[in-house]
């Protein structure tokens, strides 16, 4: 039997390119999806890492509120804190417990973004390069404890932010704290 190469018109090799042109797309498809999901996959590294940062700084500055003697009234208290105190560069005071007027307090170039360029407002944590911290002490909200007496209230509210800027992502964590002050 012989063969007939002359009736042959290109369709195998027709054929072979358009296999050939669908590999290439498939190849494509999966080279682009790995990259999309190892992009989400250090997202969520950074997104962890910053805010454990975040929240390891607010749990440092409550514990350094924490941490005083209600006889070292001045370090707990911001209206009466000294040059000398520990807490002078964490510790701001707000007259509203409103978040928007919290929101003002901390964002000192008002530019509407809590930051690392609102640094009069943080104090550097030593937990990594770009971990801040900050504490802020807040009027007895209504309802609570002696709030709804005449008499002057021993119980102080607290919030702590810790904030992490580091490899490009951001977290602001906020933690409560209540403390009785006898003075």
């Amino acid at each position: 039997m012989t063969l007939n190469i002359r009736n042959e018109q290109g369709t195998a090799i027709v054929s072979a390119l358009l296999i050939l042109l669908l590999l290439t797309f498939v190849a494509l498809t999966a080279t682009d999806t790995t990259m999309n999901e190892k992009a989400m996959i250090r997202s969520e590294a950074v997104f962890e890492r910053n805010f454990s940062l975040a929240e390891s700084a607010s749990l440092e500055g409550l514990q350094k509120i924490a941490s005083k003697n209600n006889d070292d009234i001045e370090d707990l208290l911001p209206k009466r804190m000294s040059g000398t105190s520990e807490n002078k560069d964490l510790l701001v005071g707000s007259d509203s417990d409103e978040m928007e007027d919290i929101f003002d307090v901390l964002d000192d170039n008002s530019d509407g973004v809590i930051d690392k360029n609102d640094i009069a407002s943080f104090e550097i944590s030593k937990l990594g390069k770009e971990t801040y911290r900050t504490a802020m002490m807040l009027p007895i909200a209504n309802g609570d404890s002696l709030s709804l007496t005449t008499a002057k209230s021993r119980l102080y509210r607290y919030n702590t932010f810790g904030l992490s800027e580091d490899n490009g992502g951001k977290s602001l964590i906020l933690i409560g704290y209540k403390r009785r002050i006898d003075h």
